[in-house]
């Protein structure tokens, strides 16, 4: 969502600076309104830093992941409040297919 905001190319931003990830979803879309009644109001219109589980938002993660080069000891952070803990074992499931996707890729790479 900050390159979206800054402008940016997102994939440019993560070639540069990737060596972690807070991996969640969203919208990449903004706050461009002033208020919201609850969070669930925020997630009808997909804006602001959400912190959806993997896979609720529109991040193409398993086509950005194979693209990054990872430095050695990245680290890849599930953020996940707690108003979205009954989909833990989900996200973990994800984040280790993530980290399948990486590892194959570096291993291709090699």
């Amino acid at each position: 969502m900050t390159t979206t905001f800054r402008d940016m190319d997102y994939l440019e931003a993560l070639h540069a600076y990737a060596n972690h990830l807070h991996v969640h979803d969203s919208f990449g879309r903004p706050t461009t309104m002033a208020r919201f009644v609850s969070h669930a109001e925020r997630i009808a219109f997909g804006m602001g830093d959400l912190h959806l589980p993997m896979g609720w938002g529109d991040i193409p993660w398993e086509a950005i992941l194979p693209q990054l080069p990872f430095r050695p000891g990245t680290v890849m952070i599930v953020e996940l409040p707690p108003h979205h803990w009954a989909e833990l074992e989900s996200c973990a499931a994800t984040a280790r297919r993530f980290m399948d996707i990486v590892n194959q890729a570096q291993r291709q790479a090699a």
